[in-house]
């Protein structure tokens, strides 16, 4: 199965826990993901800015993986696929504190 691209342009993650997380990704030819992400209160209020960790985030057929060091010192980790339509859907949660999780969904199709 061909590897979907997911790095045209910025798209957001509407999470269940009241927050958006914006993704700037660049995807290589083997899956693999870098960028940044910045997540906000959907709100309003102050975000928190993190780098993609690129050894832990790829697109591998129909899932996705994408890890966050976060500017505060935590560690965000997304897994989710495509739905039938293109859009992504999956769970978030901090990688220090597991317990801490939301469902999420991208505002866009791919």
């Amino acid at each position: 199965m061909a590897e979907r691209n997911i790095s045209s342009g910025s798209w957001t993650a509407n999470q269940s826990n009241g927050f958006g997380t914006r993704f700037n990704l660049d995807q290589t030819g083997n899956g693999q993901l870098s960028g940044d992400a910045t997540a906000f209160p959907l709100d309003g209020g102050d975000a928190s800015h993190g780098t993609v960790d690129s050894s832990g985030s790829l697109v591998r057929g129909d899932r996705v993986q994408i890890v966050v060091d976060w500017n505060q010192g935590s560690r965000g980790k997304y897994v989710g696929s495509f739905d039938l339509s293109g859009r992504l859907f999956g769970n978030a949660f901090d990688l220090g504190n597991p317990q801490s999780q939301a469902t999420w969904f991208s505002d866009k199709l791919f």
